[in-house]
């Protein structure tokens, strides 16, 4: 779609959009969270933030297209993936 772009974010809208998210869906701290998207981009470190903010566990394993051995392992109750690893 385009070059990539660097956007700095504050802290603080980061930690908002965490929060709204949480609200949004209900989240809980006891819940654990497989990252299994890159952290560097938009959609991994956001997860992490999410886990920060919310007190969650986070379980971060190495991006790749078969999740299904961190499913059975983990056993998460949120989970982002890209369109190629669904």
């Amino acid at each position: 779609t385009g070059d990539v772009q660097k956007i700095l974010f504050s802290r603080q809208k980061i930690q908002h959009a965490a929060r709204m998210s949480a609200a949004t869906f209900s989240y809980d701290n006891q819940w654990r969270a497989l990252i299994c998207l890159p952290l560097q981009k938009v959609a991994g470190f956001m997860l992490l933030a999410r886990c920060v903010e919310m007190g969650m566990k986070a379980v971060v394993v190495e991006p790749t297209l078969d999740i299904s051995k961190y499913l059975e392992k983990y056993t998460p109750d949120l989970i982002s993936l890209s369109v190629a690893q669904w």
